[in-house]
């Protein structure tokens, strides 16, 4: 990049995936290749990169949602170690709200790390709730009072999806689609008439399973459904998932082996409190996708 000039930042191509993987791996995420690829599927221009003798030496996503307010979900934002403290990565979040306009798009949201919530308050974004990462390898809980096999079933993609937009207020078809058809396992409960109650999505990481999103109708099913988790992955499996703070009891998490791991500040900009984590919300998709 030649001095004092901005890098140029392009949509990403099938041959980059390996390059931008690089990325995430360098910076010790949990996404996959296949989580890159979910993102080009959700928007196939809002993956782009900024390249350097050919190696991806940086990257940003947006994902859209439809709703009353239409959401542009800034993710993977992502520096190359060799090439930090050039300002790229400020370039990437301006390149990233600057697509977010041009779509039309009424508000932008992400999840912002301790290091990376100073940049994006500097940029007017403002928190509107504190998350926390939590982890760790998986167990029954039995000594906690564990329960009968919870009442899971497979209910229809319309069914699903209806439910997610009732509590998410936006329309999340293509990724609970996408998700669902990319081999992510599902875990949904009904109550005693056979209406859908809550639901969560589990799928590999590169180090650990990422439990999200999941949604819950009330307190009383999170129980039921993270017991239903450590049957669907077995005892010992490592396992994460970003709750927003006070949307599932600690004590419930614990149950199953998870301990707080890292803090996280969900920001809008314009302020929109609630997004992607009002009521009903439990577990964030993952960070890159809200």
């Amino acid at each position: 990049m030649p001095s004092g000039s901005d890098p140029s930042f392009t949509p990403i191509l099938p041959g980059d995936l390996s390059s931008v993987l690089r990325l995430s791996t360098l910076a010790g995420w949990n996404q996959t290749a296949d989580d890159w690829a979910r993102l080009m599927r959700l928007n196939p221009g809002g993956v782009c990169v900024w390249k350097d003798r050919g190696e991806v030496r940086a990257s940003f996503s947006v994902t859209p949602y439809a709703g009353e307010r239409r959401v542009g979900w800034i993710g993977m934002i992502l520096v190359d170690p060799a090439w930090r403290g050039r300002g790229i990565g400020g370039a990437a979040l301006v390149a990233a709200l600057s697509q977010i306009r041009e779509c039309g798009l009424d508000l932008a949201g992400l999840d912002a790390t301790d290091l990376g919530e100073p940049v994006y308050r500097r940029h007017g974004f403002q928190g509107i709730r504190p998350m926390t990462r939590w982890r760790g390898r998986l167990r029954s809980g039995a000594e906690e009072g564990a329960g009968p096999e919870p009442a899971c079933f497979a209910p229809p993609d319309e069914v699903l999806e209806a439910f997610d937009r009732r509590f998410s207020g936006v329309d999340r078809s293509p990724l609970l689609r996408d998700l669902r058809q990319g081999g992510a396992g599902l875990l949904a409960l009904k109550d005693a008439n056979g209406g859908l109650v809550a639901y969560g999505f589990v799928r590999p990481g590169r180090e650990a399973w990422q439990l999200g999103p999941v949604i819950a109708s009330g307190e009383s099913w999170i129980p039921e459904l993270l017991r239903g988790l450590v049957r669907r992955l077995g005892e010992g499996a490592e396992c994460l998932c970003d709750v927003p703070d006070g949307a599932i009891p600690p004590a419930f998490l614990r149950a199953v082996g998870m301990e707080a791991s890292r803090h996280l500040q969900r920001m809008t900009l314009p302020l929109a409190t609630g997004t992607l984590c009002g009521p009903g919300i439990c577990c964030a998709t993952g960070f890159e996708m809200g």
